[in-house]
């Protein structure tokens, strides 16, 4: 475009206006600030994709100018502060993958003496998790926090910030309030559920002592009445067995192991109850199905078929339907127990010299 204005007007090239500027200088000039405006539009995209998680718009960005990945905010904190800041697992992710440019990013510490393991020893923003389950989020934290530590080099796990903070300072800083709650809240799930434990173990036993015993192997519904006499003791046994264990585990968390609440204490409390309710739900349903089916049918033997077929159904239905109510619940106990168990088999394996990678549970 400059060459066919300089061919219809060639003074252009030596004309100039009051600041000394000729018009090509001008043009040059606003071609520049505009490269600078559209450039710092697409930072400042580029850090809201990154605080909202937005992994499509990121990728774009970053296939259009792979340099504004060293970009940093007002605050001089880079695309990874910000992730970190924000808990974006998917973008963390993302950027773990970008090779030399992770490196660099790893290295810098913003204004206020923050490295990235200070900005994950923060508090996470409440809003993200809606209203959180303390014991769960503290866990989840803790594992972020663990994560993050992984990838930082030595000398920045006890950096000082500013404030003369070390990164795990920080962390036991931000989490004290949480690490309170948290306790309080496992202390009265526990009592509640312990409750519930005692009284499957008086109903189990109450039951195993009052069913009526003979010597007769008449045929009964299905099975003979001897198999039906078996199922009905091995189901009430361990059915009662997981109930008394579970009973252990939340007494455990409600007799204090630590005067002052803490990370640890935490996470020992939380391992201790969420096996307490696997163990209190597989109680529930061997004793709400294989307990209350034998027994009736031991106990009502002159009754017609049909009805042990209807009480079969109610059995499977009730039980079912507890576990369909308690589907979320269930599922985060699930994840949590895989998680506990994959953090102390990480650390056993560690230990006998084996290098395990598995992807850690965040709850997101």
């Amino acid at each position: 475009m400059a060459l066919s204005l300089l061919d219809k007007y060639p003074r252009l090239a030596t004309t100039e206006n009051e600041k000394g500027l000729t018009a090509l200088q001008v043009l040059l000039w606003m071609r520049k600030r505009t490269r600078v405006l559209q450039s710092e539009k697409t930072t400042e995209a580029m850090f809201r994709a990154a605080k909202s998680g937005n992994i499509m718009v990121l990728k774009f960005i970053f296939n259009y100018n792979p340099n504004l990945f060293m970009e940093v905010n007002p605050q001089g904190q880079n695309l990874l502060h910000i992730t970190i800041s924000n808990r974006q697992i998917s973008v963390f992710r993302l950027i773990l993958h970008k090779g030399a440019y992770k490196n660099m990013l790893v290295l810098h510490v913003d204004r206020e003496g923050y490295n990235i393991l200070h900005l994950a020893g923060m508090l996470a923003a409440e809003e993200r998790f809606g209203s959180p389950i303390h014991q769960f989020l503290i866990h989840s934290e803790e594992l972020w926090f663990r994560e993050v530590e992984k990838i930082v080099p030595p000398i920045y796990k006890t950096m000082e910030n500013e404030k003369l903070m070390t990164p795990k300072k920080v962390f036991y800083m931000e989490h004290k309030e949480l690490s309170e709650k948290a306790i309080t809240e496992l202390k009265g799930i526990a009592s509640n559920f312990l409750v519930v434990a005692a009284l499957l173990v008086s109903i189990g036993m109450s039951a195993l002592l009052t069913i009526k015993t003979n010597n007769t192997s008449g045929k009964h519904l299905i099975f003979e009445e001897n198999i039906w006499y078996i199922i009905f003791l091995l189901s009430v046994g361990v059915g009662v067995s997981l109930c008394v264990v579970s009973m252990h585990c939340f007494t455990s968390v409600i007799l204090p192991s630590s005067w002052s609440p803490n990370i640890t204490c935490v996470n020992s409390s939380l391992a201790r109850i969420t096996f307490g309710y696997l163990f209190i739900y597989a109680s529930i349903g061997i004793l709400g199905i294989f307990s209350t089916i034998s027994g009736v049918i031991l106990v009502y033997t002159f009754l017609p078929n049909w009805i042990f077929y209807v009480i079969v159904a109610c059995c499977g239905i009730s039980t079912a339907m507890f576990y369909v109510f308690l589907y979320c619940s269930l599922l985060l106990t699930v994840r949590l127990t895989l998680a506990l168990c994959q953090k102390y088999g990480v650390m056993m394996l560690t230990k006998l010299g084996f290098e395990i990678s598995w992807e850690p549970f965040f709850l997101d």
